[in-house]
């Protein structure tokens, strides 16, 4: 892994004087497959992804990185939980995070539509993040319930719809096979109300994604 980060610096760096340069924002959707469908099915969410990168001026060749958000899940409990904390605002958030350079491959075309692929390697970090509230909305505790980072690579690919000389629309799609990550879904948490705690359900998958979204991109100029 270190070594293909130093290849891409290395190549975005000796390009990065004649490059042409473009930054991108898009929407996405996120589904599970593989085993992670089969495990936790209900995992869909959305977010967003950014993304930026250097063409080299000699090759159909981009190289970057793109980072993501998503949010798969919530969780709400409003009431009572037991003598120490009383009547609160128990919310659990489920996310996903990745950050992924990229390869991409784009031939040269003059027309106004250009399509593209990619391959990525990099990292998902996959966590639920607890916060509680008074009912007042007074922030109370803020704490991680189970979190983890796993390996990610795959593929994906795009078209863009030129829409001006520096302007683009863009379709993408990613498929991303990951190692082995902790992680819960709403459907892994219960509340005991007798003795008033949590029952988390830790849940050990590939977490396998497929990815899709519509965004734009800015084309900069050469420097």
């Amino acid at each position: 892994m270190k070594k293909v980060l130093l290849v891409l610096l290395f190549v975005a760096a000796s390009a990065s004087v004649k490059a042409q340069g473009i930054v991108g924002f898009s929407l996405q959707g996120l589904a599970p497959i593989g085993e992670l469908r089969q495990d936790s099915p209900d995992i869909f969410g959305g977010g967003f992804s950014m993304e930026a990168g250097y063409k080299l001026p000699t090759a159909p060749i981009l190289v970057g990185v793109s980072m993501g958000a998503f949010r798969y899940g919530s969780e709400l409990r409003k009431g009572d939980h037991g003598e120490f904390w009383g009547d609160v605002r128990w919310r659990r958030n489920f996310e996903a995070f990745r950050f992924l350079p990229f390869i991409r491959l784009q031939p040269s075309q003059s027309g106004k539509i250009l399509p593209y692929g990619d391959f990525y390697t990099g990292f998902t970090y996959v966590t639920t993040r607890t916060t509680i509230r008074e009912r007042g909305l007074e922030l109370l505790d803020t704490f991680t319930d189970v979190d983890d980072i796993v390996f990610s690579y795959g593929f994906g690919g795009g078209i863009e719809v030129m829409l001006a000389d520096a302007l683009s629309l863009d379709f993408n799609v990613k498929y991303l096979k990951s190692g082995r990550a902790q992680y819960l879904t709403p459907a892994d948490v219960s509340y005991d109300s007798v003795d008033n705690f949590y029952d988390l359900d830790v849940q050990n998958s590939r977490f396998n994604t497929l990815s899709f979204g519509i965004g734009v991109k800015v084309i900069l100029n050469e420097w």
